[in-house]
């Protein structure tokens, strides 16, 4: 079988999930000489937030270096998406979600950053619904650690953790810490 996937670096990575509403093909982000000479310089890679609709329609984005988006607003949708082969510090998806997470699948590995007291597979915060979702891979922090989120505030409905190591101190489970 024949694969069409798209090589981005980390720059035009962010440019798509910025600028699109769906991804039409896999996509892999590889850090360029580019990449690391901005990040060298202090010109870090700021995530987006979402507001609206991403619909994966299936494909998968590998190898992301950081979570797909800061957060995720109130009424705005991530869906259909799969997320692998990828080491982030940080979850996976954003830092806090306020909207909805429906049919995403992440296998990943994920570290908490300093800054953060919470780190989830897909999520640190989840104050919105997640749906249908799925962890496979390690995550490894020191206060409130889960497979899917940090802290869940709201609603996680049909979610599975499998495969996974969950590493910390204090306050962690299996879905949720």
């Amino acid at each position: 079988m024949y694969m069409h996937m798209k090589w981005v670096s980390v720059r035009e990575f962010q440019n798509i999930l910025k600028s699109n509403t769906q991804l039409y093909q896999d996509l892999y982000v590889r850090e360029t000489l580019t990449d690391k000479l901005l990040s060298k310089l202090g010109k870090t890679i700021t995530e987006p937030t979402l507001k609206g609709t991403l619909d994966g329609n299936g494909q998968t984005i590998h190898n992301i270096p950081t979570q797909l988006f800061d957060e995720i607003s109130e009424g705005s949708v991530l869906k259909n998406l799969t997320v692998s082969q990828s080491s982030i510090e940080g979850p996976a998806l954003c830092r806090t979600n306020h909207g909805k997470i429906e049919n995403v699948k992440v296998a990943a590995d994920t570290t908490q950053r300093s800054k953060d007291s919470e780190l989830g597979g897909l999520v640190s915060v989840n104050n919105g619904e997640i749906l249908n979702c799925s962890f496979e891979g390690t995550v490894q922090g020191e206060l409130n650690v889960g497979g899917i989120s940090g802290v869940n505030k709201s609603s996680i409905t049909d979610c599975i953790v499998q495969n996974s190591t969950i590493d910390n101190t204090k306050k962690s489970g299996g879905l949720t810490g």
